[in-house]
Order: structure tokens, then sequence, then C-alpha cells
């Protein structure tokens, strides 16, 4: 894999990504999944917040058979890694994967402290445009969240037919309910 590069522990700096992000748009990390691996996680996130621009951005692999890249490479080969590549969360994904990830999106409490935990990370992030748009992209998904295990509510007709024996008494109804369609065309040339 070209331009790769392995960091020593949690050592990696301010510096360190601005170099990264001279030679390309995007970092993808590759931490190890203990905590080791999770700290230096965090803190490559914190300290790119004041970096970050719509054109230069981080992504991770997430992996979930394996401890790290070189448990993959030697058990799976590179095709295997290829795909991890090319499966990598952008980090707004896996900032909304991490902190929503145990939330019930049935309970307001937990929903509303979600939604103050994905503000407080917004705010540490220094361009405005980013921090604009993750707000947006994190609002969108709570919504989302909220409602993509629910049926459709179906709104019950306003008159049932079946109670009414006439047009008369239903226009009656109707109009009755909503005076204004009186002045509308359809009602002059039909009624």
């Amino acid at each position: 894999f070209k331009s790769t590069v392995a960091q020593m522990g949690t050592a990696l700096s301010e510096l360190q990504i601005k170099t990264l992000f001279s030679k390309g748009d995007e970092i993808i990390f590759c931490y190890d999944k203990d905590e080791a691996g999770k700290k230096a996680e965090a803190k490559s996130i914190e300290i790119a917040l004041s970096i970050i621009t719509p054109q230069k951005t981080l992504s991770f692999i997430n992996f979930t058979e394996v401890k790290d890249a070189d448990e993959l490479l030697n058990k799976f080969g590179k095709e295997e890694m290829q795909k991890a590549i090319e499966a990598r969360l952008p980090l707004h994904a896996k900032i909304f994967n991490d902190l929503g990830g145990e939330t019930d999106f049935k309970n307001p409490n937990q929903v509303s402290l979600l939604e103050q935990k994905l503000i407080d990370f917004c705010s540490r992030i220094q361009n405005e445009v980013i921090r604009k748009n993750y707000l947006s992209y994190f609002k969108d998904k709570i919504y989302k969240s909220k409602f993509q295990n629910k049926k459709p509510k179906i709104e019950a007709p306003l008159f049932n037919q079946s109670n009414f024996k006439t047009r008369d008494e239903i226009l009656y109804l109707l109009l009755k309910a909503h005076p204004f369609l009186k002045d509308s065309d359809f009602y002059n040339e039909n009624f």
C-alpha cells in the first residue's frame, strides 16, 4: 500500500497531521482496537479538529474480526485490507457511531444527551463550514434514527362516506369544516 505511515503509539502531533495533509486530502487512520489504540484515535481526532477543511478530511478503518492492520494482512491478505480501506468511515459517521452507538432513540433524555455531546464535539471544529455541515448531518441522523423503526402513521379520513347518504350531506360537512373552499374556482365551477 502506497502512502502509508506507521505512527509510534500516541505520538501524533499537529505538525504531522499538517504534513500528511500536504501529501493528500484524506488521512485514513488505522488504529489498533485496544485501549491504547482508542486513546490514540481520540487524540488524532482532537488534534485534527483545528485543521480539517472541506478539502482535508479524516477517515477510519473499522476492524471487526481482528485487532489491528498487521493481523488483518497476515490472516486475510491484501485484498481484505483493500476492502477495509474502501469501507472506511468518514469522520462524521465515526463520531455519530461512537457517540450514538448505545442511544435509545425512543428515550428523549438519551437523545438529548447525544445531541449535547454532538454539539460539544462540533464546537471544537475550527472551520465554520465543516462545523455547520456536521451539525446538520448529526441533526438529520438523530431525526432519522428516531423514526427509522416506526411505521408511518396513516391519517384517518376526515369523513367516512358510509356515514352519509348523499353527496349534499358530504359537501355540507366539508364546507362547514373548511369554509374557505367556497371561494375556490373548483367549488364555483362544479357546485
